[in-house]
């Protein structure tokens, strides 16, 4: 294989490594776990697949790609098979489950690698994730563990009431009067990723992991949620092509 460059060190003439965006680990589906995952755009251009294995890429060294290991196991064992020590208000004031023993480095480290691998890759899923000048400071975080390098971002965690248990959808930017951010939706649980120097305000600037003294995750019905309207909007995309959501050919087409 011809050598290349790394995308996060810059390292010249050597093997870019086959590895996941997202880590495998979240690839997973509760109620059939040998059932293959949808990746669904709500762009047209962009069809729908399954996968077992998650979205690879080659972009970096294999000792960038060690990097990334410890962020995304510790984060998958928090998010996937630790239990929320506790929760806050109601359903009709902001309900949220918590955790108060956490390493923050490590969470922090874990989603500034996830914004930045889907920046830096060219598979058509992260097609809308372009943090432009930002880069640099999120790789500089990277490349040094230090977060307080890309203080511009910060994240927001959702878990979900109502399991959305076998698709992904593909990041969505979204630009608000407050801040420019990403969504990313996994099965269970997203995340809005802020990549603008305005803090979150609000009710919202006591939720983000950055400064928050427990590791907050709001509770939302699937159904109700930006999650789920773009998810159908990504149904109806491909509907309108006369396909079903999975690609394949509708009867009434043929």
């Amino acid at each position: 294989m011809a050598k290349q460059q790394c995308g996060l060190c810059g390292k010249k003439g050597v093997k870019l490594v086959e590895s996941h965006v997202i880590p495998r680990a979240f690839y997973r589906d509760i109620t059939n776990p040998d059932r293959p995952f949808k990746l669904l755009s709500d762009d047209a251009n962009v069809f729908p697949k399954t996968s077992r294995t998650g979205v690879y890429d080659r972009i970096v060294c294999i000792d960038c790609e060690r990097l990334f290991g410890p962020w995304d196991d510790y984060v998958s064992g928090l998010l996937f098979r630790n239990i929320p020590d506790g929760k806050t208000g109601t359903n009709t004031d902001q309900l949220t489950l918590y955790y108060s023993n956490f390493d923050r480095h490590k969470l922090r480290m874990f989603f500034l690698s996830l914004l930045w691998r889907a920046h830096a890759s060219d598979q058509d899923f992260f097609s809308a994730v372009d943090v432009g000048p930002h880069s640099a400071s999120i790789a500089e975080a990277l490349l040094t563990n230090d977060p307080n390098k890309a203080k511009e971002v910060d994240v927001l965690l959702t878990i979900f009431a109502t399991e959305m248990t076998s698709g992904f959808l593909c990041p969505i930017r979204e630009r608000n009067d407050y801040f420019n951010c990403y969504r990313f939706c996994f099965p269970g649980f997203s995340c809005l990723i802020k990549v603008d120097q305005r803090p979150f305000t609000g009710s919202w600037k006591h939720f983000g992991i950055n400064n928050s003294d427990k590791i907050y995750l709001l509770v939302r019905s699937f159904q109700d949620s930006p999650e789920f309207a773009a998810l159908r909007e990504a149904a109806l995309t491909v509907l309108r092509r006369g396909k079903d959501p999975w690609g394949r050919e509708l009867e009434w087409t043929k």
